[in-house]
């Protein structure tokens, strides 16, 4: 998986813990109400609803634990993403190397494909330089022989 896409799942995780969140936070309260139900049947001693209320009570608490297992798995691949996501970043090439290299050409006074006279510049600036050091070398020898 490349940066993009990690980052995409990583966003859809995210969306997806938090809507799972809000469903459990609900369930939470339906199996608080359930509880109080079952609880007041069995106070007021109506067995056909205490019968009710616990298979209920019972189901949603099933619910519950389906969403947590879901809940935990979704954080769990959110923190495995977090942590892939700097490595994938570092992996991308942040310079196009071609653009730039089109790029200091056209700064240098070239175009783009003039390779070959960057080449033959480079190396008459050399002779040239290599020429003025040999005749300056040769003056100072000569003016050296001159003096003596």
């Amino acid at each position: 998986m490349d940066y993009n896409e990690t980052k995409e799942q990583l966003k859809a995780y995210m969306q997806t813990l938090k809507l799972t969140e809000k469903k459990y936070a609900e369930l939470c309260f339906e199996v608080s109400k359930w509880e109080n139900r079952v609880k007041l049947a069995r106070d007021s001693g109506q067995l056909d609803l205490l019968g009710f209320a616990e298979v209920e009570l019972s189901k949603l608490k099933e619910q519950q634990q389906v969403l947590a297992e879901e809940k935990a798995g979704y954080e769990s691949q959110i923190t495995k993403l977090r942590f892939e996501l700097p490595i994938l970043a570092a992996q991308v090439r942040s310079v196009d190397t071609t653009l730039l290299e089109q790029e200091l050409l056209i700064a240098g006074g070239y175009n783009p494909g003039e390779e070959e006279k960057i080449a033959a510049d480079k190396a008459f600036a050399e002779a040239e330089k290599k020429i003025f050091l040999e005749n300056a070398l040769a003056s100072l020898k000569q003016k050296n022989e001159n003096e003596r």
